[in-house]
């Protein structure tokens, strides 16, 4: 028996993420200050966050914030990349989120103190 649970959300054009993955998500995160969301999933080396799970025999990681974007905007177009505006890689606001090229994103830095 399928159940909406099951129903998925395209991320790009490889990845869907089954609903309750989704959900999953929305139960492990905290609120930090500057608005932030971030998630309680533990980060990777550059401070990004992931959820993994299981589709048709093999795991499938995607990132946080990549999801987060695709669950309101749709999916992300080949050949684009998910910036914070905040500059915390592991915030998943949507807020704090854009589309930009890789290019752009190499470019936009967060800014050296002086």
């Amino acid at each position: 028996m399928s159940t909406y649970l099951d129903e998925t959300i395209p991320v790009d054009d490889r990845i869907e993420v089954p609903l309750r993955i989704v959900k999953r998500i929305g139960n492990h995160y905290e609120r930090l200050e500057g608005g932030c969301i971030v998630s309680r999933y533990a980060p990777n080396k550059n401070g990004y966050r992931s959820v993994q799970f299981w589709s048709g025999g093999r795991k499938v990681q995607v990132l946080v914030h990549r999801l987060a974007y695709a669950c309101l905007y749709g999916p992300i177009p080949s050949g684009m990349t998910v910036d914070h505006l905040c500059f915390t890689p592991g915030c998943f606001n949507q807020d704090h989120l854009r589309l930009l090229t890789p290019s752009e994103n190499s470019r936009n830095r967060r800014p050296k103190a002086s």
